[in-house]
Parts: structure tokens; C-alpha cells; sequence
């Protein structure tokens, strides 16, 4: 069942890089004028996380669905918002690899991987994978950077959730469609939101400092 919460955490991040694509390409991404937009998909993000904190295992099959849907819509406008398609594709490209690789060995070896072990994999994984990429498409050191500090901070976010996702696993019922899905998505939106909180976290710490240097 892990792999299969990998494999669709992977795909989510790469199809945000598609959902980028799509706004740049439309031009419906928020800008100095309509700065309104930006904020409420920030605000929409943030007050969503809070509320999927308490009712993410409750949901039904569908609406979890359509919750990592909108997650990933909101993701790539904000992202869209921010940052050129190029280095948005290299990096969310980069690190939806480290979590295909880590479905991989984890279909390879056929057995669960503790904790410890998949925090050693995500980095080691994911600084692969970014070396490789960003030495052959000669990235520039914004790039470069970026691509590290993500795989490095969505790896140990994701490597602290991974109790959370056996107690996913393990009262999955998978006896049909619908406790399948209620058990990979959520898993997927646990790790995809894991490195939203970390930044959120991030960035209350640094206003904090900031505040106590002012006053």
C-alpha cells in the first residue's frame, strides 16, 4: 500500500507543474494588480490544511479526491503566482522522482522500510536524482538551490509522517473500491501538505524574529 501512496504523491507533484503550465499559459496567474487572488488562494490553503487536520480520515472516497485536486489546483497557482514553468517543472519534476524512486524500492525489496531508513532514502534519493537533473539541464544556482532545500525539507517531513501512514494502512479496509482509495489518497495528501506546513511553520518562525528584533 506505501508504494502505492508514492506513486500518487508523485504524480500530484508532477501534475502541479502541469496545472502551472496550464495557468501561465492562460494567464490566469495572480499578479501586482490582482494581488486579491493570490491571497485568497494562500488563505483558502492554509484554512483547508487546518480544517483537513481534523477531518481527513473521516471523509468519504470522493471527497478526498476532490480535496487533493483542489489542493494541487491551489498549489499550482500560487506556485504559477511565484516562479517561471521552467524552474517550477525542474524542481516539482525532481522531486516527484524521489518519490517514484521511493515507490520503486519499496516494490523491489517487498517490504516495509522503517522510518529511520526512509529519511536516509528521501535525501539520498532526491539529491540524486537533482544532481543528475540539474547538471544536464545546466540549471542556474536559484535552481539548483531550490531543487536541494525541497527534496531535503519534503523528505523529512515526509519521513515524520510515516507513522501517520501506517495507522493509514493499517485500518485500511481494502475490500473495495472505495476504503482503497480512502486509504492512499489521504496518505498522499498527508505528504503532499507535510512540506505546505513546514514552510507555513517556516515562515511564523522568521515573522517571529523578525517582530523581536523590531521590538
Amino acid at each position: 500500500m506505501l508504494p502505492l501512496i508514492w506513486w500518487l504523491t508523485a504524480a500530484g507533484v508532477w501534475a502541479t507543474a502541469g496545472v502551472c503550465w496550464m495557468y501561465q499559459h492562460m494567464n490566469w496567474e495572480a499578479s501586482q494588480e490582482t494581488p486579491g487572488m493570490f491571497v485568497f488562494a494562500l488563505a483558502t490553503l492554509v484554512i483547508g490544511g487546518v480544517w483537513l487536520n481534523n477531518v481527513l480520515k473521516r471523509l468519504k472516497a470522493l471527497a478526498v479526491c476532490l480535496v487533493y485536486l483542489l489542493m494541487i489546483l491551489l498549489t499550482g497557482f500560487l506556485f504559477a503566482s511565484l516562479f517561471t514553468f521552467s524552474s517550477i517543472a525542474t524542481v516539482m519534476g525532481i522531486t516527484g522522482g524521489m518519490f517514484a524512486t521511493m515507490a520503486l524500492i519499496c516494490c523491489c525489496i517487498n517490504r516495509a522500510i522503517p522510518p529511520a531508513r526512509q529519511l536516509c532514502l528521501y535525501i539520498f534519493c532526491g539529491l540524486s536524482i537533482a544532481f543528475v537533473v540539474n547538471l544536464i539541464l545546466t540549471s542556474s544556482f536559484s535552481v539548483w538551490l531550490a531543487s536541494i532545500l525541497t527534496v531535503v525539507i519534503w523528505g523529512v517531513t515526509a519521513a515524520c509522517e510515516a507513522t501517520t501512514l501506517e495507522g493509514l494502512i493499517r485500518v485500511a479496509d481494502c475490500s473495495d473500491i472505495s476504503g482503497f482509495f480512502r486509504c492512499i489518497v489521504p496518505g498522499s495528501i498527508t505528504i503532499y501538505f507535510s512540506i505546505l506546513v513546514a514552510c507555513f511553520r517556516i515562515i511564523i518562525i522568521i515573522v517571529d524574529f523578525i517582530n523581536g528584533l523590531v521590538w
